[in-house]
């Protein structure tokens, strides 16, 4: 610990040598806490994206209703015959 302290090599630790090295430790220390609490804020917003999505899909889940969309063919065929107009010969001397 002596070594670690001493940083003029005389084999004493005066007090500049100390505070020195504590604070030191201690910017260190609020460094790595402060990236930890970062990393923790990011993983609960992730957290609450996550849920928010799971809870967007089984909303849209139960309230999705299945739809039968008649084919092209159905579509066409209806139109063609709605199109077609019989128009009786009283009418069509106008």
């Amino acid at each position: 610990l002596v070594g670690v302290l001493d940083t003029s090599g005389d084999g004493l630790v005066d007090a500049s040598e100390f505070l020195n090295c504590f604070y030191k430790i201690v910017r260190v220390e609020q460094r790595r806490r402060h990236e930890d609490e970062r990393g923790a804020i990011v993983q609960r917003q992730q957290a609450e994206e996550r849920l928010k999505q799971k809870q967007q899909e089984l909303f849209e889940r139960s309230t999705a209703v299945p739809v039968m969309w008649p084919s092209i063919e159905e579509v066409e065929e209806y139109a063609t015959r709605s199109a077609v107009v019989l128009v009786s010969p009283e009418i069509s001397s106008f």
